[in-house]
Protein backbone atom coordinates (compact mmCIF):
# COMPACT_ATOMS: atom_id res chain seq x y z
CA UNK A 1 0.00 0.00 0.00
CA UNK A 2 1.59 3.29 -1.04
CA UNK A 3 2.19 5.57 1.79
CA UNK A 4 0.91 9.41 1.44
CA UNK A 5 3.22 11.81 2.83
CA UNK A 6 1.01 14.64 4.77
CA UNK A 7 3.34 17.36 3.61
CA UNK A 8 2.27 16.52 -0.31
CA UNK A 9 -1.33 17.59 -1.45
CA UNK A 10 -3.88 14.76 -2.06
CA UNK A 11 -3.81 13.86 -5.72
CA UNK A 12 -7.20 12.20 -5.60
CA UNK A 13 -8.42 15.03 -3.88
CA UNK A 14 -7.24 17.51 -5.71
CA UNK A 15 -8.77 15.85 -8.75
CA UNK A 16 -11.95 15.35 -7.18
CA UNK A 17 -11.96 19.25 -6.34
CA UNK A 18 -11.37 20.83 -9.71
CA UNK A 19 -14.39 22.20 -11.10
CA UNK A 20 -16.77 20.37 -13.20
CA UNK A 21 -20.35 21.49 -14.77
CA UNK A 22 -23.42 20.75 -12.96
CA UNK A 23 -25.79 18.36 -13.82
CA UNK A 24 -28.51 21.89 -14.35
CA UNK A 25 -25.73 23.24 -16.78
CA UNK A 26 -25.19 20.67 -18.76
CA UNK A 27 -29.08 20.18 -19.78
CA UNK A 28 -29.06 24.09 -20.17
CA UNK A 29 -25.91 23.77 -22.71
CA UNK A 30 -27.78 20.30 -24.43
CA UNK A 31 -31.12 22.28 -24.67
CA UNK A 32 -29.17 25.31 -26.39
CA UNK A 33 -27.48 23.48 -28.61
CA UNK A 34 -30.37 20.97 -29.52
CA UNK A 35 -33.58 23.05 -29.44
CA UNK A 36 -32.92 25.79 -32.37
CA UNK A 37 -32.32 23.38 -35.34
CA UNK A 38 -35.76 22.06 -34.06
CA UNK A 39 -37.55 25.90 -33.67
CA UNK A 40 -36.01 26.74 -37.12
CA UNK A 41 -37.36 23.73 -38.76
CA UNK A 42 -40.89 24.44 -37.50
CA UNK A 43 -40.21 27.88 -38.07
CA UNK A 44 -39.47 27.41 -41.37
CA UNK A 45 -42.18 24.72 -42.29
CA UNK A 46 -45.04 26.68 -40.73
CA UNK A 47 -44.12 28.85 -43.38
CA UNK A 48 -43.80 27.28 -46.54
CA UNK A 49 -47.53 25.26 -45.28
CA UNK A 50 -48.86 28.72 -44.79
CA UNK A 51 -48.15 30.16 -48.61
CA UNK A 52 -49.20 27.19 -50.21
CA UNK A 53 -52.10 27.64 -52.52
CA UNK A 54 -54.68 25.69 -50.66
CA UNK A 55 -54.40 26.21 -46.90
CA UNK A 56 -53.50 22.94 -45.22
CA UNK A 57 -56.50 21.54 -42.82
CA UNK A 58 -55.59 21.86 -39.31
CA UNK A 59 -55.18 18.26 -38.81
CA UNK A 60 -51.72 18.76 -41.51
CA UNK A 61 -50.86 21.98 -38.97
CA UNK A 62 -50.70 20.06 -35.53
CA UNK A 63 -47.90 18.25 -35.77
CA UNK A 64 -45.14 21.32 -36.88
CA UNK A 65 -47.66 23.14 -34.24
CA UNK A 66 -46.64 20.55 -31.72
CA UNK A 67 -42.97 21.03 -32.46
CA UNK A 68 -43.36 24.42 -31.87
CA UNK A 69 -45.07 24.27 -28.82
CA UNK A 70 -42.59 21.72 -27.05
CA UNK A 71 -39.80 23.95 -28.14
CA UNK A 72 -41.62 26.70 -26.35
CA UNK A 73 -42.73 24.95 -23.37
CA UNK A 74 -39.39 23.55 -22.55
CA UNK A 75 -37.14 26.74 -22.91
CA UNK A 76 -40.40 28.68 -20.41
CA UNK A 77 -39.57 25.27 -18.26
CA UNK A 78 -35.71 25.16 -18.08
CA UNK A 79 -35.99 29.12 -17.44
CA UNK A 80 -38.23 29.01 -14.40
CA UNK A 81 -36.36 26.24 -13.29
CA UNK A 82 -33.09 27.56 -13.85
CA UNK A 83 -33.93 30.94 -12.13
CA UNK A 84 -35.50 28.44 -9.16
CA UNK A 85 -32.24 26.93 -8.48
CA UNK A 86 -30.07 30.28 -9.02
CA UNK A 87 -32.16 32.63 -7.66
CA UNK A 88 -28.62 33.59 -5.54
CA UNK A 89 -27.01 34.54 -8.34
CA UNK A 90 -26.33 37.96 -10.04
CA UNK A 91 -28.94 39.42 -12.62
CA UNK A 92 -26.31 40.27 -14.87
CA UNK A 93 -25.72 36.32 -14.91
CA UNK A 94 -28.87 34.96 -15.06
CA UNK A 95 -29.06 37.08 -17.88
CA UNK A 96 -25.69 35.60 -19.85
CA UNK A 97 -26.97 32.37 -18.73
CA UNK A 98 -30.58 32.44 -19.83
CA UNK A 99 -30.55 34.25 -23.06
CA UNK A 100 -30.56 31.33 -25.55
CA UNK A 101 -33.60 30.40 -24.03
CA UNK A 102 -35.44 33.29 -23.87
CA UNK A 103 -34.42 34.06 -27.33
CA UNK A 104 -35.80 30.60 -28.92
CA UNK A 105 -39.13 31.43 -26.47
CA UNK A 106 -39.51 34.60 -28.18
CA UNK A 107 -39.08 33.02 -31.85
CA UNK A 108 -41.40 30.05 -31.15
CA UNK A 109 -44.03 32.59 -30.26
CA UNK A 110 -43.23 34.68 -32.81
CA UNK A 111 -43.62 31.55 -35.70
CA UNK A 112 -46.91 30.73 -34.14
CA UNK A 113 -48.43 34.26 -34.26
CA UNK A 114 -47.63 34.72 -37.86
CA UNK A 115 -49.13 31.26 -38.72
CA UNK A 116 -52.55 32.92 -36.93
CA UNK A 117 -52.51 36.11 -38.66
CA UNK A 118 -51.29 34.16 -41.69
CA UNK A 119 -54.77 31.85 -41.69
CA UNK A 120 -56.84 34.70 -40.40
CA UNK A 121 -55.26 37.21 -43.30
CA UNK A 122 -56.40 33.61 -46.00
CA UNK A 123 -59.60 33.93 -44.79
CA UNK A 124 -60.74 37.56 -43.36
CA UNK A 125 -58.18 39.36 -46.07
CA UNK A 126 -55.17 40.96 -46.59
CA UNK A 127 -53.84 43.81 -43.85
CA UNK A 128 -51.10 45.36 -42.86
CA UNK A 129 -51.31 43.63 -39.23
CA UNK A 130 -48.87 40.75 -40.74
CA UNK A 131 -46.65 43.15 -42.02
CA UNK A 132 -46.24 44.89 -38.47
CA UNK A 133 -46.44 41.76 -36.56
CA UNK A 134 -42.83 40.56 -38.18
CA UNK A 135 -40.91 43.53 -38.16
CA UNK A 136 -41.01 44.18 -34.77
CA UNK A 137 -40.77 41.24 -33.08
CA UNK A 138 -37.84 40.82 -36.31
CA UNK A 139 -35.98 43.96 -35.23
CA UNK A 140 -36.33 43.47 -30.87
CA UNK A 141 -34.46 40.59 -31.60
CA UNK A 142 -32.12 41.86 -33.65
CA UNK A 143 -31.17 44.58 -30.75
CA UNK A 144 -31.83 42.31 -28.28
CA UNK A 145 -28.69 39.75 -30.01
CA UNK A 146 -26.83 43.20 -30.20
CA UNK A 147 -27.73 44.03 -26.55
CA UNK A 148 -26.29 40.46 -25.16
CA UNK A 149 -22.99 40.78 -27.65
CA UNK A 150 -22.13 43.89 -25.51
CA UNK A 151 -23.44 42.46 -22.53
CA UNK A 152 -20.44 39.87 -22.82
CA UNK A 153 -18.45 41.85 -24.04
CA UNK A 154 -18.75 43.82 -20.61
CA UNK A 155 -18.68 41.06 -18.63
CA UNK A 156 -15.61 39.18 -20.47
CA UNK A 157 -13.70 42.40 -21.30
CA UNK A 158 -12.21 43.39 -24.55
CA UNK A 159 -9.03 41.33 -25.44
CA UNK A 160 -7.40 39.51 -28.81
CA UNK A 161 -8.70 36.25 -28.00
CA UNK A 162 -10.80 33.46 -29.78
CA UNK A 163 -13.93 34.67 -28.14
CA UNK A 164 -13.44 38.21 -28.92
CA UNK A 165 -13.22 37.06 -32.77
CA UNK A 166 -16.90 35.26 -32.72
CA UNK A 167 -18.77 38.30 -30.80
CA UNK A 168 -17.33 40.64 -33.26
CA UNK A 169 -18.47 37.85 -35.93
CA UNK A 170 -22.07 37.97 -34.29
CA UNK A 171 -22.59 41.50 -33.68
CA UNK A 172 -21.56 42.07 -37.05
CA UNK A 173 -23.63 39.84 -38.78
CA UNK A 174 -26.76 41.22 -35.93
CA UNK A 175 -25.99 44.29 -37.03
CA UNK A 176 -26.05 43.71 -40.84
CA UNK A 177 -29.43 41.87 -40.14
CA UNK A 178 -31.16 45.30 -38.55
CA UNK A 179 -29.69 47.48 -41.22
CA UNK A 180 -31.29 45.06 -44.13
CA UNK A 181 -34.58 45.34 -42.32
CA UNK A 182 -34.28 48.76 -41.69
CA UNK A 183 -34.04 49.11 -45.81
CA UNK A 184 -36.62 46.69 -46.12
CA UNK A 185 -38.86 48.19 -44.89
CA UNK A 186 -38.19 52.03 -45.92
CA UNK A 187 -38.68 50.73 -49.33
CA UNK A 188 -42.11 49.32 -48.14
CA UNK A 189 -43.21 52.80 -47.10
CA UNK A 190 -41.37 53.93 -50.08
CA UNK A 191 -43.45 51.80 -52.76
CA UNK A 192 -46.94 51.82 -50.05
CA UNK A 193 -46.76 55.83 -50.44
CA UNK A 194 -46.23 55.86 -54.38
CA UNK A 195 -48.37 53.35 -54.92
CA UNK A 196 -51.20 55.97 -52.80
CA UNK A 197 -50.16 58.95 -55.12
CA UNK A 198 -49.49 57.37 -58.59
CA UNK A 199 -53.33 55.29 -59.06
CA UNK A 200 -56.42 56.19 -58.06
CA UNK A 201 -59.20 54.52 -56.25
CA UNK A 202 -61.97 53.17 -57.62
CA UNK A 203 -65.74 55.35 -56.82
CA UNK A 204 -68.44 52.80 -55.25
CA UNK A 205 -70.32 53.14 -58.50
CA UNK A 206 -67.63 52.18 -60.56
CA UNK A 207 -67.75 49.01 -58.32
CA UNK A 208 -71.41 48.66 -58.68
CA UNK A 209 -70.72 48.98 -62.28
CA UNK A 210 -67.78 46.52 -62.56
CA UNK A 211 -69.36 43.44 -60.20
CA UNK A 212 -66.45 41.78 -60.63
CA UNK A 213 -64.18 40.07 -57.80
CA UNK A 214 -60.12 41.13 -57.73
CA UNK A 215 -58.05 39.55 -59.84
CA UNK A 216 -55.34 38.63 -57.63
CA UNK A 217 -57.12 36.98 -54.53
CA UNK A 218 -60.57 36.73 -56.24
CA UNK A 219 -62.51 37.98 -53.42
CA UNK A 220 -65.30 41.13 -53.91
CA UNK A 221 -63.94 44.51 -53.75
CA UNK A 222 -65.75 47.19 -51.41
CA UNK A 223 -62.29 49.53 -52.62
CA UNK A 224 -60.03 49.45 -55.30
CA UNK A 225 -57.02 51.18 -57.09
CA UNK A 226 -57.55 51.45 -60.79
CA UNK A 227 -54.47 50.69 -62.99
CA UNK A 228 -53.75 52.61 -66.23
CA UNK A 229 -54.98 49.62 -67.94
CA UNK A 230 -58.21 49.82 -66.39
CA UNK A 231 -58.11 46.47 -64.25
CA UNK A 232 -59.05 46.90 -60.56
CA UNK A 233 -57.23 45.54 -57.71
CA UNK A 234 -57.49 45.57 -53.72
CA UNK A 235 -55.03 48.12 -52.63
CA UNK A 236 -53.27 45.34 -50.40
CA UNK A 237 -52.99 43.05 -53.09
Amino acid sequence: MRAQNPALPDEDAHEHSLPTPSAFEWRVLTFTCARPPFAGLARDRLEYMAHLPELPSTAEFAPIVGLALAVLFSAIGLICAGVHLLWEASMSMLLLFFFPCCLLSADSVHALTHLYLQRRERLLGSSDTLYYASLIPELGMQICKLAHNMHVWYVHGLSFSVLDVLLFANTKVALENLHRRCVTHRNFLEADSNLKQRFRSATAAELAELDDCCAICREGMTAAKVLPCGHYFHYTC
